[in-house]
């Protein structure tokens, strides 16, 4: 997913940063993604979520299974642009 360069690009513009998190051994931070993945009602692995800005956070879009390009490219175009403060 993050290989594609409509991908890469989308992040860059909408300012997301992608977490990628890696449950393949115990550790503090993988018991505190299980607890997140469950509170997201995440019960397969891969799950994906897109959070948008603001407090519209808490409804995430959220991909199980297999993901299209074209399924988190939507999501994303629908975030608004990161905007530069003039100085």
């Amino acid at each position: 997913m993050y290989s594609s360069e409509k991908i890469r690009g989308l992040l860059l513009k909408k300012g997301v940063v992608p977490i990628r998190v890696d449950m393949t051994s115990a550790s503090p931070r993988t018991e505190a993604a299980e607890r997140l993945l469950n509170s997201l009602g995440g019960n397969s692995i891969p799950f994906m979520t897109v959070h948008p800005p603001g407090a519209e956070w808490i409804r995430p879009w959220r991909f199980r299974d297999l993901v299209t390009i074209g399924q988190v490219s939507s999501a994303l175009e629908s975030l608004p642009d990161v905007t530069v403060a003039s100085r």
